[in-house]
């Protein structure tokens, strides 16, 4: 979590005009605990690090530590390391209404800590998710919003997450494979795959939060959670968004809400910016000691939809990178000496160093372009995830 407010800073100083290197003074090694367990039945996740001084590229995970989560009936889960840090439960659990539940963590070091006890919030369904093309900031964009059902039961502070999935297809995709030999000529073979259908997926990394403690209705109504421009490329093709939805406390909300309001570039450099935001897991042996991060329990709904460019009243988008066509490339003109160039280089770089792919042509003459824009898998994968549907 704190990672996000020193990343920004490293951004700031960096767009100088004059370079500066960064070093941390007065460095502290903290703990650094992300954990929020649902009422969805699944294996839940923890995620413990230690903060990293500014010049350090590499994240300080934590492993060999000893996690678990025990309950006000004596029920206890435990968790166990994967790796990068992430502590997933030995067995599919779910939190339930009217327990409390406190997070223990040891480290390999003997240092314990412990969360103050926490209960799961009312829940609220997500009922709809709606992409609507508006005007925002003097700009053409795809908002998609979020509802929730009208029953929320005292549901008040949510937070929300979203993982977006889309298509790729490359423009100028072609079956075939245009090749170097070894006998000094060139040929053309059939591809080993298909490359011309690829799926990348982003996550959220903004904090997204409402509080209806001042709203009018007791429900979650056209929240904004994705503001996609028209122009960008992940509407080209078939897009789909899933949007996550957390129901906090409002002591977990203040928490992130907080944590938003330091990671501005605006509130970077005031000088009433606190340099530590406390949450609710401390030291057993040292209660001067900061921690950071917050053990949250929420109640948990998510919603999934498709759409295109195609359903609304905007033009194609570009795509992803510009496509060069080299058009009507002649393999046997070998010289520059007729007054034209060497097409025979030409053919013989681009493949040689992979920067275009075959369109179209039989020998000698070929066209070949851009190699992102003939084979999407160059910066995409050609996997089609689980729950794709077209």
């Amino acid at each position: 979590m704190k990672y996000m407010i020193l990343s920004m800073l490293s951004v700031v100083l960096l767009t100088c005009t004059e370079a500066y290197e960064l070093k941390t003074k007065n460095f502290e090694s903290l703990l650094v605990v992300e954990a929020t367990i649902t009422d969805e039945l699944r294996p839940q996740e923890i995620k413990l690090s230690k903060t990293s001084r500014l010049e350090s590229d590499e994240p300080n995970l934590v492993s060999n530590a000893e996690v678990y989560i025990e309950t006000d009936l004596g029920e206890q889960y435990n968790f166990v390391n994967v790796g990068e840090g992430l502590y997933v439960s030995v067995n599919a659990f779910q939190a339930q209404p009217n327990r409390s539940y406190i997070l223990n963590v040891t480290l390999s070091d003997g240092s314990k800590y412990i969360s103050t006890p926490e209960v799961l919030p009312p829940a609220s369904n997500l009922e709809s998710l709606n992409p609507i093309l508006q005007t925002v900031s003097g700009e053409q964009v795809i908002v998609v919003s979020a509802s929730s059902s009208s029953d929320t039961a005292g549901a008040i502070y949510f937070k929300y997450e979203y993982e977006e999935t889309y298509k790729i297809e490359a423009p100028y995709y072609s079956p075939l494979d245009l090749i170097l030999v070894d006998n000094g000529n060139v040929d053309l073979i059939q591809k080993p795959e298909n490359v011309r259908f690829c799926y990348s997926s982003n996550t959220s990394t903004d904090i997204i939060q409402i509080s209806l403690s001042d709203s009018k209705t007791p429900f979650v109504q056209d929240f904004p959670i994705r503001f996609i421009n028209i122009d960008n490329s992940i509407l080209r093709n078939r897009y789909s968004i899933l949007v996550k939805q957390y129901v906090q406390s409002l002591e977990a909300y203040n928490f992130y809400k907080i944590l938003k309001e330091l990671g501005t570039i605006e509130n970077l450099f005031t000088d009433n910016q606190p340099g530590f935001i406390q949450g609710n897991i401390s030291s057993v042996e040292n209660i001067e000691e900061n921690v950071i991060g917050f053990f949250q329990v929420s109640s948990f709904s998510s919603k999934r939809i498709y759409f295109d460019y195609g359903d609304f009243d905007i033009q194609l988008p570009p795509y992803f990178y510009e496509c060069n066509l080299l058009v009507g490339l002649n393999w046997e003109d070998g010289t520059e000496m007729d007054g034209d160039p060497n097409d025979q280089q030409i053919i013989f770089n681009e493949l040689d160093r992979g920067g275009s792919k075959y369109v179209s042509g039989q020998y000698p003459i070929y066209t070949l372009v851009s190699a992102r824009c003939g084979d999407c898998s160059l910066f995409s994968s050609t996997s089609v995830p689980d729950f794709w549907e077209d």
